[in-house]
């Protein structure tokens, strides 16, 4: 297979990327019509998506297509809830309106299920949005994974206080 450099180093004005430079390039599909190139890279180690944000702005200028789609397919082994930020990034990149609603949040990835706990609510927009499943999507293309959410998003609240107060209060849990 050849590798993402000895095929596309020329288009990126010289400048190598290293995360993406060692990438196996396992597919490439190009709609004419559309002038528009798909390219499903290989990738051993997780690449932040402003990098491939930007591979692919210089590869569609260089190549002059209008737009260029680099996928990556990594390890199952790499996934982990790090890395949803940079779902989130995609999806916003897409035109997916994300917003600040995963600002602060918690996941938590266990067995299939990934949960996700949202600090600033939206839970039923992004319902009504499909970003669950639309999360799913992308870790079952990048990491070969079968992500289950099966509550959707989680508003979920902590309030803290000394025993003190919530006896004050009458809050016994």
């Amino acid at each position: 297979m050849a590798l993402f450099h000895e095929i596309f180093g020329e288009y990126l004005g010289g400048e190598p990327i290293p995360l993406l430079s060692s990438g196996e390039i396992r597919g490439v599909e190009i709609r004419h019509q559309a002038g528009q190139m798909a390219v499903r890279l290989g990738l051993e180690q997780v690449v932040p998506k402003t990098c491939l944000f930007q591979a692919q702005k210089k590869l569609s200028e260089a190549l002059g297509l209008t737009e260029v789609i680099l996928q990556p397919v990594y390890p199952k082994e790499l996934f982990s809830c790090d890395y949803l930020p940079e779902i989130v990034s995609l999806l916003g990149n897409a035109g997916v309106p994300v917003n600040g609603f995963f600002n602060g949040c918690k996941a938590d990835f266990m067995g299939d299920v990934l949960r996700v706990y949202l600090s600033h609510g939206g839970q039923a927009f992004l319902e009504e949005l499909h970003c669950p499943n639309k999360i799913s999507q992308v870790i079952r293309e990048e990491f070969g994974l079968e992500v289950q959410d099966e509550r959707g998003f989680n508003n979920t609240y902590v309030l803290a206080m000394t025993p003190e107060r919530a006896e004050e209060f009458g809050i016994t849990s």
